[in-house]
């Protein structure tokens, strides 16, 4: 009888710290989502291996609003990320934001997999907004014969402007190596818009998006690459 109370009283007790835990998680969710304009939230839209051929878009603020019921006026685009998947591995595809274009990105894939289904058979490409706005259009634009599965849209609430002055664009080259197969990041005088290869050294290929790619103030090389890289950055002059 003593050991039945014992356990009787473990249990309720481990009972209540579960539904303590509970309760905790929930209000912290709830104070995650009141403070949405520091956080970036995940919209999963559905494509439906929705198949493509030579050059298409996809009008990513008429999804949002069609499947999810979201109004982009009032959200900055962080990223997305396209799962797709083209016939002869040689599929494109770009971000579009207002004015601004990213570079142009290859979607993997080969005949024998074209048509099956399963999870593997996907490229998974990640494409950043490097533009200082979401205004205007959202779009992905694709070349080749692509199957797309879904897209994952990253947002954030809007912030206030960037204040007074005009962006500016330039465009260096600056040589960049992943020795050793280590990841390595080089530094850029602003905020890159987007990076292409113009040479490469490297044994190892280069691949924009998986060996090499954007970052925030600096360009990443990966798994050997080493090249040059034309590197497009962002600067605002001062209003005086």
């Amino acid at each position: 009888m003593k050991i039945a109370k014992k356990v009787k009283t473990i249990v309720v007790i481990v009972g209540l710290s579960l539904g303590l835990v509970s309760t905790a998680m929930a209000h912290s969710d709830i104070g995650g989502r009141r403070g949405r304009g520091n956080r970036t939230e995940k919209i999963m839209l559905q494509m439906n291996d929705q198949e493509t051929r030579g050059a298409s878009t996809i009008a990513l603020k008429q999804l949002l609003r069609q499947q999810t019921g979201t109004v982009a006026a009032n959200l900055e685009l962080v990223s997305i990320r396209i799962i797709a998947k083209s016939r002869m591995g040689q599929g494109q595809a770009s971000l579009l934001v207002g004015q601004w274009e990213s570079g142009s990105y290859t979607i993997g894939g080969n005949p024998r997999d074209f048509r099956n289904s399963a999870p593997y058979t996907y490229d998974r490409i990640n494409m950043e907004n490097y533009s200082y706005d979401s205004d205007g259009r959202w779009q992905i634009r694709l070349k080749g014969n692509i199957k797309v599965s879904r897209v994952v849209v990253v947002v954030k609430a809007k912030r206030g402007g960037y204040g007074g002055g005009r962006s500016q664009y330039e465009t260096i080259q600056i040589k960049c190596e992943s020795n050793k197969f280590r990841e390595n990041s080089c530094s850029v005088p602003g905020t890159v818009v987007d990076v292409d290869l113009a040479q490469q050294y490297s044994d190892s290929s280069c691949r924009k998006g998986r060996s090499f790619g954007p970052g925030s103030n600096s360009i990443w090389v990966s798994d050997g690459c080493r090249g040059s890289f034309n590197v497009t950055y962002q600067t605002r002059s001062r209003r005086y």
